[in-house]
C-alpha cells in the first residue's frame, strides 16, 4: 500500500507549502486541489468534472493532496493513509493571509491555472480571500474535530503550531 496524505486546514494556513515540502521529502507527487477546481478567469469547475479529476489523482499509488473541498472530502479521506490537520491560531493564519495576498499582488504571481489575485478582489470584494479566512476559520475549527473523531482507520496528525510542521519535515514522517 502506498503513502496517501491529505492535508487540510483553513485557507492560508500553509497546506500548499507543507504538501510541497512533504512530497519532496517522501519523493512522491503533490497536488493542490485549487489547481483542479479553478479554471481560467476564476471560473469554477462543474462538480462532476472536479470529482472525476480528483478520482484520477487518488487512484495513484502515492500522493500528497492539499485542500478543503467538501465536494471531494469523502473520496479523499477514504483514500488517504494519513490526514494532516493544520490548526494554527487565528492571528497567525490571518497575518499569513494578508502577507501572502499582498506579495502575490505585488509580484503578479500566477496561481490556480494562471489566475491572479488583485487588490480589488482580495480586499474590496465579497469574494475576498481575507474575508473567506475570517468567515471560515471558526467554522472549520468546530467541524474538523467532529469529522476527524469519526475516523478510526487513519493516522491523523493535528498540527497546532508551525513547529509541529517543521518537526514532521525534520524527522521521519
Amino acid at each position: 500500500m502506498g503513502v496517501k496524505i491529505v492535508i487540510i486546514g483553513v485557507s492560508c494556513s500553509g497546506k500548499s507549502t507543507l504538501s510541497k515540502k512533504l512530497s519532496e521529502k517522501l519523493l512522491i507527487p503533490h497536488y493542490e486541489l485549487d489547481n483542479y477546481y479553478w479554471k481560467e478567469n476564476w471560473n469554477e469547475s462543474k462538480i462532476d468534472e472536479f470529482f472525476e479529476k480528483v478520482s484520477k489523482l487518488v487512484s495513484e499509488e502515492n500522493w500528497v493532496i492539499c485542500g478543503n473541498y467538501s465536494k471531494v472530502r469523502k473520496l479523499l479521506w477514504e483514500s488517504a493513509t494519513d490526514i494532516i490537520w493544520i490548526d494554527y491560531p487565528f492571528y497567525f493564519v490571518f497575518y499569513r493571509a494578508i502577507k501572502r495576498t499582498i506579495l502575490r499582488i505585488i509580484k503578479k504571481e500566477k496561481i490556480c491555472n494562471g489566475n491572479f489575485e488583485t487588490f480589488r478582489k482580495s480586499f474590496l470584494s465579497k469574494e475576498s480571500i481575507i474575508l473567506w479566512v475570517f468567515k471560515t476559520y471558526w467554522k472549520r475549527k468546530k467541524e474538523y474535530p467532529v469529522m476527524l473523531s469519526e475516523i478510526k482507520t487513519k493516522r491523523i496528525l493535528h498540527l497546532r503550531k508551525q513547529k509541529d510542521a517543521d518537526n514532521i519535515l525534520k524527522h521521519n514522517f
